[in-house]
């Protein structure tokens, strides 16, 4: 591998430059991180680490959900990225295969995107006991708290005009308490009423989200998260439209390498996380002024 994996990708691919979490390039590990196709849709990879056999659990999930008759599969790629098959990208001497799904930023002057990963519990039930404490100890402040963590999260900074960019060491130093101030930074809160129409946006595809968790009974995720995304432009005084329109807020479900069948019960793992992630959401939209 080069200095750079991004120097090696092919003419009219590029690096996602906002990417909220997740695997992220990595020379020294040979870690491919995500990327824009030349449509501007996301191409994800299935094995981004060198070292490994490819994996592809999350793309026979994503293709059945989205070919699948059954109303539970059929409502839930409603609440995931668009699917649109896989793409094999050729880094440097390697071919990596990629899922390529939809893109929540596309067109973004300011995106700010925040990844959760839901659930106190990461590990499959079939995990090896080591592999399950390994994990268990991480992002301990939030994982036994609110019941999720947040691996990663982009923000502009409308206040400074300024991008920031955390990755996983600042989610591992949040609690239950500092937790909330990171939602209020994710959403820039400082700019008051203007934020109240994508809290609106945000909370109304949570609940819709969360109303799918509370009558299926068809799977358990683990390690999947939770994606929110707006544009900072639509904040910004002068912005010529409606701060709906121009921030186009997102909330979806991402990340189902770890889907699990759930044999008729509830997915309470994931459940008391989402309902946290509403709370912390409805939380910065009551403390707004009114408009």
């Amino acid at each position: 591998m080069a200095a750079k994996v991004e120097d090696q990708l092919p003419d009219g691919i590029t690096a996602l430059d906002n990417q909220g979490g997740g695997h992220m390039f990595n020379a020294k590990k040979g870690m491919v991180g995500i990327m824009l196709d030349s449509d501007g849709r996301l191409l994800k990879p299935v094995c981004p680490d060198a070292s490994v056999q490819e994996e592809d659990d999350e793309v026979r999930f994503y293709e059945k959900i989205a070919n699948s008759a059954d109303p539970v599969d059929r409502e839930l790629a409603g609440l995931a990225p668009k699917y649109f098959g896989t793409r094999t990208v050729t880094v440097g001497e390697r071919e990596v295969l990629c899922m390529k799904v939809e893109n929540f930023t596309r067109g973004f002057r300011h995106a700010c995107v925040l990844d959760i990963k839901v659930g106190r519990v990461t590990s499959i039930p079939t995990a090896p006991e080591h592999k399950r404490k390994h994990e268990a100890s991480k992002y301990t402040g939030t994982r036994h708290t609110v019941g999720f963590s947040v691996p990663g999260m982009t923000v502009f900074d409308v206040s400074r005009g300024a991008v920031t960019q955390h990755g996983k060491e600042f989610g591992k130093g949040l609690n239950g308490d500092t937790v909330a101030d990171a939602f209020r930074a994710f959403l820039n809160a400082p700019c008051g009423a203007r934020v109240r129409p994508i809290c609106d946006s945000l909370i109304t595809q949570l609940e819709s989200i969360h109303s799918w968790f509370s009558r299926q009974r068809k799977y358990q995720f683990f390690a999947s998260s939770i994606l929110l995304t707006y544009d900072a432009a639509g904040l910004l005084p002068g912005c010529g439209s409606p701060v709906l329109a121009a921030a186009r807020p997102a909330a979806r479900m991402i990340d189902f390498a770890h889907a699990w069948p759930a044999a008729g019960a509830a997915d309470a793992n994931y459940l008391e996380g989402l309902q946290h992630v509403l709370r912390l959401v409805r939380l910065v939209r009551e403390t707004l002024p009114p408009a």
